[in-house]
């Protein structure tokens, strides 16, 4: 067995610290709660809550805004579809959490 210098030691500790998968911003629909959280940048965060239906997210480094909460998705999208009954909403996504899913359930089309 021979020993690492500290140089080589070094290297493959910082190897071994990163990510295991880059991270890409993501917004994902929660069924159960009718909301849609958005995530721009993997930071710690803390919430502060605008309203009733809007949440978002600080990073605790930058104080930067860099995601957010919106509740109230079936509602939003009920209105959104009686007042522009043209709008078209896509995901790059497919599956039961994407947004083109829960927008499509109510009424809106890909």
């Amino acid at each position: 067995m021979n020993a690492l210098t500290n140089e080589e030691f070094a290297a493959r500790v910082l190897e071994l610290a990163k990510p295991a998968v880059e991270f890409n911003p993501t917004a994902y629909y929660d069924p159960d709660g009718d909301c849609i959280e958005f995530l721009a940048r993997p930071d710690n965060f803390y919430a502060e809550r605008v309203d009733d239906l809007v949440t978002v997210y600080h990073s605790q480094e930058t104080d930067e805004i860099i995601g957010s909460l919106l509740k109230g998705v079936t509602g939003l999208c009920k209105q959104l579809s009686e007042k522009l009954p043209g709008l078209r909403l896509r995901s790059n996504t497919e599956g039961s959490n994407s947004f083109t899913s829960s927008w499509r359930s109510c009424g809106l089309r890909k």
